[in-house]
């Protein structure tokens, strides 16, 4: 199967149709970041999305027992958290955006999220990888109830998003820093909860139908 997209352009107006959210220097920001994703899945076109996924997970799995070796740590994690915006890049381009795919790369990245602390937290047990693991369980939940309830279009791209967990992640990696990485993971993805939940309750209520 080919390539659908035209340009970077329809590419983008594309993801912005299946990502919706406020505008804002955050999302600009994002909006740039995604012509790294888009190059990246221009020799991926005819390989499944769903294959992607699977190597993004593999790839965030294998660095538990590699994180004490720090280059090839940092790596991996980059190369995770890429894979895991080049998988939703194949697919638009291929056309072939699945429910499955939706499902299963949801499902990767908190598998993802959770191998990308297991590592350093075996080695070096302490309140910093729970607090990250539980903020950004936090962030994500609260996010898909936003969406559930129809705050989609509203949303705004906060602080604790993937992208900064993994360059916060592939830091920490690179430095042995893993305890001060898990705590700013922690800290910015608590304040994205927060900033969602102060969204949901700042959007009128409307009235039950009878």
């Amino acid at each position: 199967m080919g390539d659908r997209t035209e340009s970077f352009d329809a590419y983008l107006r594309e993801w912005r149709a299946l990502h919706p959210a406020r505008d804002g220097v955050a999302t600009r920001i994002a909006a740039a970041y995604l012509r790294i994703p888009y190059a990246l899945a221009g020799p991926l076109v005819r390989v499944s999305p769903n294959v992607v996924t699977l190597a993004g997970l593999l790839a965030a799995v294998a660095t538990i027992p590699a994180y004490r070796v720090r280059a090839l740590a940092a790596l991996l994690v980059l190369t995770a958290g890429v894979l895991d915006s080049v998988d939703g890049a194949v697919a638009l381009r291929r056309g072939r955006v699945t429910t499955f795919g939706a499902v299963w790369d949801s499902t990767a990245d908190r598998l993802a999220d959770v191998a990308l602390l297991v590592g350093p937290a075996l080695h070096r047990p302490g309140a910093a990888f729970a607090a990250a693991g539980a903020g950004t369980f936090l962030l994500e939940y609260i996010r898909a109830r936003c969406q559930a309830v129809g705050l989609t279009g509203e949303q705004r791209v906060t602080p604790g998003e993937r992208p900064t967990r993994i360059v916060v992640l592939a830091v920490a990696a690179a430095t042995g820093w893993w305890t001060y990485g898990a705590w700013t993971v922690a800290a910015l993805t608590l304040a994205g909860a927060a900033l969602l939940l102060r969204d949901a309750r700042a959007r009128p209520t409307t009235p039950a139908s009878g």
